[in-house]
This record gives structure tokens, C-alpha cells and sequence, in this order.
């Protein structure tokens, strides 16, 4: 086994034994190591694991930060034992189906490290959700109650007119 092949193994030992058991913290994806995107969802805090030997800050001592608001490192100050940093996103202040690149700012004894995340927010269906029990609605008046059905018609008809020459004359 070559020298960087224990390196890697003594690294991951070292994350494995750092984890909490049952904790559902996913890995976050970092810089070239990772050409992956992590994935977010829109509700609620998500916790992410940042594991310092994968991106060299091995047995080093420094701090974590970032530029934007809805990021940060849970501690943001790090020592030599810390194996393993928790990383909260907020994504409720981002947009679904958008991608997000930032970079940490990683400064150590050694120097400054500043690796891109991607961060991609999955799409609520929700919205998906609502137009579908509308779009049922309206067909179950135009089956069921004609008369109503062509009452909504004529007043989306008269709205989107109105809209129109208002904003379009």
C-alpha cells in the first residue's frame, strides 16, 4: 500500500470515528474533490458535515466563514483534533430550482483555503399541487355545474382584459 493510500485510509477512519451515530447530516460536497452539487430542500434548517481532511485542514487549527447569510459553520473556529465541522444551511431564503455557488473561507496556520460549493434547491411541488386541485375544480364545474362554470369564464375573461388595457394600452 503506497503512502497516499494509508494517508487516505487513516483520513477516513478519522471521519468515521468522528461521526455521531444516527446523525442524518449529509456530506457536503467541496471544490474539485467533489463535482457534485448538494442538494437542498426548501423547509427547514439542513445540516451538512464539512470534513477537514478531505479538504487538507487535517490536524490544523483556523476558521470557517462565508460570505453570504443563510450559511455558517457550527463552531466557526476549529483545532487540531476537529475532524468533522457542522455546516447549517437556511434554504427558506433561496430559490427553488436555482443554483448557488459560493466559497468558504477557510484560514488556517498554513494559509487560506477558499473551495466552491454548489448548492442546488429542489422545487417545491406544492405549487404543482395547488394547480392540480384547481385545475380539477374546473373541470368538475364545467361537468357538473355548467352555468357556474360559464360564470367563472366570463369574469377571468373580464380580469385578464382589465389587466391588459391597465398595464398594456
Amino acid at each position: 500500500q503506497s503512502a497516499a493510500e494509508m494517508k487516505s485510509d487513516i483520513y477516513q477512519a478519522l471521519i468515521e470515528a468522528a461521526q455521531t451515530p444516527g446523525a442524518k447530516a449529509k456530506r457536503l460536497k467541496v471544490g474539485s474533490l467533489d463535482k457534485g452539487i448538494n442538494k437542498i430542500i426548501r423547509r427547514g434548517k439542513q445540516v451538512f458535515e464539512l470534513c477537514l481532511p478531505l479538504i487538507g485542514c487535517a490536524g490544523l487549527k483556523g476558521s470557517i466563514s462565508f460570505a453570504e447569510p443563510w450559511i455558517r459553520a457550527v463552531p466557526e473556529q476549529f483545532d487540531e483534533e476537529t475532524v468533522i465541522l457542522k455546516v447549517e444551511v437556511d434554504p427558506k431564503k433561496l430559490k427553488g430550482g436555482k443554483l448557488y455557488r459560493l466559497k468558504a473561507k477557510i484560514k488556517t496556520v498554513e494559509g487560506i483555503l477558499q473551495p466552491l460549493i454548489k448548492f442546488k434547491v429542489k422545487r417545491s411541488f406544492l405549487l404543482w399541487g395547488l394547480l392540480l386541485f384547481l385545475a380539477l375544480i374546473i373541470l368538475w364545474l364545467y361537468l357538473e355545474k355548467p352555468g357556474y362554470f360559464n360564470i367563472l369564464c366570463q369574469r377571468l375573461s373580464n380580469l385578464s382584459h382589465n389587466f391588459l388595457s391597465e398595464h398594456f394600452p
